[in-house]
């Protein structure tokens, strides 16, 4: 069981993972494992791009860092089928979407049972979907 990254994915020295630092990456969890982050961003710098797609019940509990979801650049996340993102204990940020002057964050819930659960949710330039499908 992995979260399967591809093309400019990282780590800083304080274990924050990066998704689209300079250019565009991309991790995907599709296996129902349960993966603690210390911290991650997506879209670090202007004109990145960094996307975080979940599916079939995998689970993503932050730490202190929490999420920021395009920093400076654009960052998506898709929570799907069953999947949760949990940043209940962050100091710095919970969710932060759409931080700085250009960026553009989106995140998508979607599916039964999927969440998207944070303390506190910072919305600047922001899209925030809930998608309902079937009664």
């Amino acid at each position: 069981m992995a979260l399967i990254p591809n093309g400019d994915v990282g780590y800083n020295y304080y274990g924050v993972y990066g998704i689209g630092i300079t250019g565009v990456g991309s991790v995907v969890g599709n296996d129902g494992g349960v993966y603690p982050i210390y911290g991650a961003v997506l879209g670090v710098n202007a004109g990145s791009t960094g996307t975080v797609t979940l599916s079939n019940n995998t689970t993503i509990n932050l730490g202190s860092y929490g999420l920021v979801v395009g920093l400076r650049g654009r960052g998506t996340v898709t929570i799907g089928s069953g999947s949760i993102v949990n940043s209940l204990n962050a100091s710095y940020s919970n969710v932060e979407i759409g931080r700085h002057k250009g960026s553009v964050g989106a995140v998508t819930v979607t599916g039964v049972g999927s969440q998207l659960n944070a303390a506190i949710t910072n919305l600047w330039r922001t899209l925030l979907r809930k998608k309902h499908s079937g009664c």
